[in-house]
């Protein structure tokens, strides 16, 4: 949602979740890039480390969205902004945990599923030593117009009077959550003021809220995005990436391993299938 109101501006491109693109892993990947829309044959042509920077050029805009949320993608992009000596902001849109929580139950997910995914995310994330600032999805919700002008001053875009109505905008953006995609479609929309739950959720809430109050790491967590999020007096000068890594993590090359052994191996071993669309 948020990559699509910066993309609503008037000088700027939201790509979407491109990672996806150039490392596909789900079956709705490789049919996207088989039968490309008419922009992305030209814009996917493009080597992924100079991806961005190209982008900008050809579509003749000062900003690019993505919001690949992938780790390794993440440090990459770091790194190959440094070498095309591009300006970059890293700003984490985050849930809360029991929000996060309900997502993950709605889904059929078990309460140890979702907190192992949330700790492990973004305890990774703090580990990189880049620069982060975080926006609470609650807070975006309730002030859409207000909020996304702050986020515009933070990174020095221009913000447009309704540039939140991401609705009414047109993209060629990849992938990304289908209920704003959908919205994308009809042209309509609107924001949740008021998070609300199922009475089913109430006994996995109270469980979560305890959780958070006894797990130091979920707790840790938690207290970095309080620390770094988006204050609305905050105004920063674009700041470059983070200095050349002198090493890497071992989930880095984890990953990495991943994707050179998907090369080689049959794609029906690894490729997941999703039911939603591109």
């Amino acid at each position: 949602m948020l990559d699509l109101m910066l993309g609503n501006g008037t000088s700027s491109f939201s790509c979407g979740e491109v990672y996806s693109w150039y490392r596909p892993w789900r079956t709705h990947h490789f049919d996207l890039r088989q039968s490309p829309p008419p922009l992305w044959e030209k814009l996917g042509a493009f080597p992924e480390n100079v991806f961005h920077v190209n982008a900008a050029n050809a579509l003749c805009v000062e900003f690019i969205i993505d919001s690949s949320k992938n780790e390794t993608w993440l440090v990459d992009s770091q790194r190959w902004a440094r070498r095309n000596n591009m300006g970059v902001h890293n700003i984490i849109l985050w849930k809360k945990p029991i929000n996060h929580a309900h997502s993950f139950w709605k889904r059929g997910g078990d309460l140890q599923h979702w907190k192992k995914h949330y700790t492990r995310y973004y305890l990774r994330l703090m580990g990189t030593g880049i620069n982060f600032a975080s926006v609470n999805l609650e807070d975006l919700n309730r002030d859409p117009a207000g909020k996304l002008k702050q986020i515009c001053d933070y990174i020095k875009m221009p913000y447009r009077a309704g540039q939140e109505r991401f609705w009414e905008g047109e993209y060629d953006h990849l992938f990304g959550s289908l209920g704003t995609r959908k919205q994308v479609e009809v042209g309509e929309g609107e924001f949740r003021q008021v998070q609300t739950y199922e009475p089913a959720f109430d006994a996995v809430s109270r469980a979560v809220e305890q959780m958070v109050e006894s797990n130091a790491i979920l707790r840790r967590v938690v207290d970095w995005l309080d620390s770094i999020e988006l204050a609305p007096s905050c105004s920063r000068p674009i700041e470059k990436p983070v200095g050349p890594i002198r090493y890497y993590p071992l989930w880095y090359y984890g990953y990495k391993g991943r994707i050179i052994a998907r090369r080689w191996l049959p794609r029906s071993l690894w490729v997941k299938d999703q039911a939603n669309g591109q």
